[in-house]
């Protein structure tokens, strides 16, 4: 993990997220306090994504999404796990 201060870090953006881009943790620090996390974009998806904010998502995409008259969940499920 390297660690770099937040001027150098402005300086030199394009190159550490190039190095974060490949796996490296880059921790930003301000007069040696640690200030911020650059992380391989995996990584950031993965903790933004609570799984309250999963079940929120699926909630309102459920609320918007009707099935056709006589159309059964199941069928779509089956015929989802078809292709």
């Amino acid at each position: 993990m390297a660690r770099i201060a937040t001027n150098l870090a402005q300086a030199q953006l394009a190159e550490l997220v190039q190095r974060a881009s490949r796996g490296e943790t880059i921790v930003i620090t301000e007069s040696g306090k640690a200030m911020a996390e650059l992380i391989p974009a995996d990584d950031a998806t993965q903790r933004a994504l609570s799984e309250e904010q999963v079940l929120t998502t699926l909630r309102g995409i459920r609320s918007r999404t009707k099935l056709a008259p006589g159309e059964k969940l199941a069928d779509l499920i089956h015929e989802g796990r078809k292709h």
